[in-house]
């Protein structure tokens, strides 16, 4: 019985196409890194990434491109940029 490999790209990706391309250069970063990011790693990340917004999700994704984090983490308070106050 031979076990057939799971595919990261067969795991739903959690947001739209500006997301899909911060999570390539995520895989991108690691690959050129030697580091490789295993099927269940990948299917958590994507399920952490996916429990906020997509604009929080790439800052994510960015931060741990930046830092060259192995991981994907949440934010810090303040990581997060400030929404401008709009007065009416």
């Amino acid at each position: 019985m031979t076990k057939s490999k799971k595919n990261i790209e067969d795991i739903p990706l959690p947001h739209g196409e500006a997301f899909k391309e911060a999570w390539a250069d995520w895989l991108e970063d690691r690959a050129e890194r030697k580091i490789p990011v295993t099927y269940n790693a990948a299917k958590r990340q994507l399920k952490l990434l996916g429990s906020t917004t997509e604009e929080l999700a790439i800052l994510m994704i960015d931060k741990a491109i930046n830092n060259r984090w192995r991981g994907i983490f949440p934010l810090k308070d303040w990581d997060i940029p400030a929404k401008p106050n709009i007065y009416v």
